[in-house]
């Protein structure tokens, strides 16, 4: 017996979800994202996608782009929300995921068709250790296309193809079709496997050692491209300061109303000038992920010991208790 497993691209009426006003002018959203690949990896590992697609094509390399947390869940959901997880969910709480703020819900309500996917399920953000979503959380979301495939899935192949042709050939029909309807979207892609498995495994443990790997651990490749109207000053500028997650989703927010949005608790847009002495504290990022610290070597071992051995003596009293 053969089976494959095929996806399908269907017209989605939404009649109620222009809840806003619509915006004719508004721009499609593509995120196009690869996992556990720091600026510098992407240069070493996509030299060709690095020197003909974004050298030379519009894109703004955000130099600066510092992540705010460990691994992909506590990273995406800034970006995709503009609140820290601890502000939305802890460990403790028995619950899904559809009462997070995603910005594509925004997008919705303006007109956009939405679009969700990740590949390998089991590692998929708000599935893995916890309880995804109850409902499917944007209009075209993959994760049940992707649970039917990738029992078929081996070695990084589909029945015969490199799985990560498939899920980018998608995309592109997903392009093409909301193109074909003028249809306007936001497109979420995140890819991980072949990342987190192989590069991830290989590379990073030993490069972590390193001063540089500590940089790179911190600093993930950010490329943006925006249309000829957003193509302001600033983000040129901007390329070089320190930002984070929560810009990127402060700079959706601006785009979406048209104008930025100050009552935003973290994140400034990229289309405003990041303050140029801008630092980790005041947006707020944790000390042990900020790359704006020095690391100087210590020579007189006699000034640090008392610090020591008062760190030794408090972490000794907090696990007694």
């Amino acid at each position: 017996n053969y089976e494959k497993v095929i996806s399908l691209i269907p017209v989605i009426e939404s009649p109620t979800v222009r809840e806003l006003p619509e915006s004719p002018d508004l721009p499609n959203v593509l995120f196009v994202g690869i996992d556990s690949v720091s600026r510098l990896q992407f240069d070493r590992h996509f030299p060709i996608t690095a020197r003909n697609i974004i050298s030379g094509q519009g894109f703004h390399t955000i130099y600066g782009y510092n992540k705010v947390a460990d691994n992909t869940f506590p990273n995406l959901t800034p970006l995709l929300t503009g609140h820290y997880v601890e502000d939305l969910w802890d460990e403790t709480m028995n619950t899904q995921f559809d009462y997070f703020p995603f910005i594509w819900k925004e997008y919705h309500r303006k007109g956009n068709k939405t679009l969700y996917m990740e590949d390998a399920p089991i590692m998929h953000t708000y599935n893995y250790e916890k309880k995804g979503f109850a409902d499917p959380p944007t209009d075209y979301y993959l994760r049940p296309y992707y649970l039917a495939m990738d029992s078929k899935t081996k070695d990084y192949c589909y029945l015969g193809r490199v799985e990560l042709e498939v899920y980018y050939e998608y995309l592109l029909d997903f392009i093409r079709a909301m193109n074909a309807r003028k249809q306007k979207y936001f497109a979420f892609h995140f890819m991980a496997r072949l990342t987190h498995d192989i590069l991830n495994n290989v590379e990073v443990r030993r490069i972590r050692q390193t001063l540089s790997g500590r940089y790179e651990e911190r600093l993930p490749f950010m490329h943006i491209y925006v249309p000829q109207r957003y193509r302001y000053r600033n983000l040129t500028v901007n390329e070089d300061r320190l930002t984070t997650p929560f810009d990127i989703h402060s700079t959706l927010k601006h785009i979406l109303e048209g104008k930025p949005n100050t009552t935003l608790k973290y994140g400034l847009s990229l289309l405003e000038e990041i303050p140029y002495n801008r630092s980790c504290d005041s947006i707020p990022v944790l000390e042990h992920w900020c790359v704006c610290h020095i690391s100087r070597r210590i020579h007189d071992l006699h000034s640090v010991r008392p610090m020591a051995e008062f760190v030794v003596t408090k972490l000794n009293d907090l696990l007694h208790d």
